[in-house]
């Protein structure tokens, strides 16, 4: 009972029902990048809602409501809706539509996320939290850890100047005596490291500061693989040529200057 789609860069996300004869019916999600082997989701699962029962009366219709979404408003956001049963009976499912906590740093920086717990059931137990699925150059620590059930921790999420930009799908897994629950966090991680002498080299201030630019030229919403792109000319007819530019001097150990062109035009393109 699954759904996927496909954000502006070419990410995928993958939503799912997911049962077994010791797991009841939970919401589940995996994804890929444009970057990813082909024909595989290669970013890990998580858990968007935990099931607390199965259904009863020999019912056999579920999963009719599965569907992932892109929010318009980025065209990166994943949202997912699907059935979950809050507890064991007939016909007393119900619907989530959520999108995976989301973390979104620059390289270097760092951020953060909470992690709320309920009691299901008694009193609150121990927990500790664990974060899986992090890739190179990025750790994670909560605070508090452990904490009572009911209340919540924070997650900080820290990268070093050598992380490369991608998005990764990762999950918080919280362990007690006698249960343990798992959610996912999708950390964003805009643009890599721009190299020696390059101010705001993947334009993630949402702005050309650092760049000399005509005034037909922007910082706008949609990079290839980060927030924000430079944004060459005007979305109407005009007269003229713009540019943007900027004057930098290379490390002594050398390296490789890259970027991702678009060229685009209402009427012709010429060059």
């Amino acid at each position: 009972m699954g759904s996927i789609a496909m954000d502006q860069s070419g990410n995928m996300a993958l939503g799912f029902s997911l049962s077994s004869s010791s797991v009841v019916p939970r919401i589940n999600y995996t994804g890929r990048l444009a970057s990813s082997p082909a024909g595989q989701m290669d970013q890990g699962e998580a858990t968007l809602q935990a099931g607390g029962g199965y259904q009863t009366n020999g019912l056999t219709r579920w999963g009719d409501y599965s569907m992932m979404a892109v929010d318009p408003s980025d065209d990166f956001t994943f949202w997912y809706t699907n059935e979950y049963l809050p507890a064991t009976g007939s016909f007393n499912w119900s619907t989530r539509i959520g999108s995976p906590s989301t973390v979104t740093l620059n390289v270097g920086a760092s951020g953060t996320s909470t992690i709320s717990t309920a009691i299901t059931s008694g009193v609150g137990q121990s927990i500790t939290l664990t974060a899986n699925g992090l890739p190179a150059g990025v750790s994670a620590s909560f605070g508090p850890n452990p904490f009572t059930a009911g209340g919540s921790s924070t997650l900080t999420l820290s990268t070093v100047s050598s992380a490369l930009g991608a998005t990764s799908a990762l999950t918080v897994t919280g362990t007690g005596v006698s249960a343990t629950h798992s959610t996912g966090v999708t950390l964003v991680i805009t643009g890599c490291t721009t190299g020696a002498g390059i101010t705001n080299g993947v334009f993630e201030t949402g702005t050309l500061s650092g760049w000399t630019a005509t005034a037909n030229t922007a910082a706008v919403s949609g990079g290839h693989s980060s927030l924000f792109a430079a944004r060459i000319g005007s979305t109407s007819p005009f007269a003229g040529d713009d540019s943007v530019q900027q004057t930098s001097t290379p490390p002594a150990a050398g390296g490789t200057l890259s970027f991702w062109y678009k060229g685009s035009c209402i009427s012709r393109l010429q060059g």
